[in-house]
């Protein structure tokens, strides 16, 4: 095919050598792998930039904000920051565990109610 077309287009003036016909056919796909492999290698990346960046914004993780809601849920006592009084409701199961500050980083960073683990709208 590529030997043809370039026949065709003027530009070979005999039979083109094999490994050329090869590295053409080729091409497209060595291209293709490299730029998944490039990808899996940034998604890596961005998962671990992600974690570091939970580790560092002072949040705990899902596991332990349940564990600390099932300690305190009789205390009055902000399940996250464990500093602040419980002033926050959380949509749409309603339970208050967090206080508002605590509420509206959960919310921007797209985590579930610490106690039933439903999504907070």
């Amino acid at each position: 095919f590529a030997e043809a077309f370039l026949t065709h287009a003027g530009m070979a003036t005999g039979p083109l050598p094999g490994w050329i016909v090869l590295c053409l056919l080729l091409t497209p796909y060595s291209l293709n792998l490299g730029c998944s492999l490039l990808s899996l290698m940034l998604q890596a990346a961005l998962g671990e930039l992600l974690e570091i960046e939970d580790e560092k914004s002072g949040l705990l993780s899902a596991d332990q904000i349940e564990a600390q809601a099932a300690e305190l849920s009789g205390s009055d006592v902000c399940c996250v920051c464990m500093d602040k009084r419980k002033d926050a409701v959380l949509t749409p199961c309603g339970h208050r565990a967090v206080c508002v500050q605590c509420g509206d980083s959960l919310q921007s960073r797209k985590r579930n109610c610490p106690v039933c683990r439903q999504y907070i709208n």
